[in-house]
């Protein structure tokens, strides 16, 4: 009976994604790290003294009177992560160590990316870096607060997993079945954490964790970010809204 009951357990907590640990995999080949829940410290990378990634709960606004270092609206890269992004970028002077920030929030959670002692012949590599762990790591961290199993979704007379976000009430698809169900051929690159593809003659870019997706150069809303499902499979999880927008 106990041996059903563990069974019975682990099988919910599996269908749910739920508690389950939001530590981009990546993160376990580039230096030494400890995880704790919300908080993650990375040592032993090339171009900082070490990386620090916290979670929130909520949604971070912008209050520069709170701030010690003056932020920027917007992000380091040209694809928008979650609905907003802020950053701060040290010095530029050879040999200057300063301190790198980028906060990426959705409308319900952030996380927030912190290079520490970053010299300034280092602060490309720095924004990189800072970039693609704050992507994956907000997809992940909202899938494991949010994500939990919902109902199959039709897409070209296939029914595929579904999935719902909680707060938003957003409905959501493995992106490699929806993509399969639709004979899409698509490409993802791992250092911009983008995928490429192209629908009816259209040229589709979809960057993890944006709340958005550029169709023939032109951005469109999607009604929630694109996440990561918080499991070691790393699936992508595209809202199902996707399908109608790049018909």
């Amino acid at each position: 009976m106990k041996y059903i009951v563990a069974v019975t357990f682990c099988f919910l907590l599996s269908l749910n994604f739920c508690e389950a640990d939001y530590r981009p995999s990546f993160l376990e080949s580039t230096g030494h790290f400890k995880h704790n829940r919300t908080y993650t410290e990375l040592r032993g990378v090339p171009f900082c003294q070490y990386i620090d990634i916290e979670f929130f709960p909520s949604s971070y606004v912008y209050d520069p009177n709170r701030m010690a270092a003056k932020l920027t609206i917007g992000g380091l890269s040209d694809q928008p992560i979650g609905v907003r992004s802020y950053h701060s970028v040290p010095g530029s002077r050879a040999g200057e160590a300063g301190q790198l920030n980028l906060v990426s929030c959705t409308n319900f959670e952030s996380v927030f990316v912190t290079a520490m002692g970053v010299s300034g012949e280092s602060i490309g590599a720095a924004k990189d870096f800072s970039v693609r762990a704050s992507r994956l790591s907000l997809a992940k961290y909202a899938a494991d607060k949010r994500i939990r199993v919902g109902a199959s979704q039709a897409v070209n007379g296939r029914s595929l997993a579904g999935f719902t976000a909680q707060k938003s009430n957003v409905n959501f698809v493995r992106f490699a079945d929806w993509a399969n169900a639709r004979g899409i051929q698509y490409t993802y690159d791992s250092a911009k954490c983008t995928i490429s593809f192209t629908r009816n003659g259209k040229s589709v870019l979809l960057p993890i964790a944006a709340k958005a997706v550029r169709i023939n150069g032109t951005w469109r809303d999607l009604p929630d970010i694109v996440m990561i499902s918080p499991d070691r499979e790393e699936r992508t999880l595209v809202p199902v809204a996707l399908d109608a927008l790049t018909n």
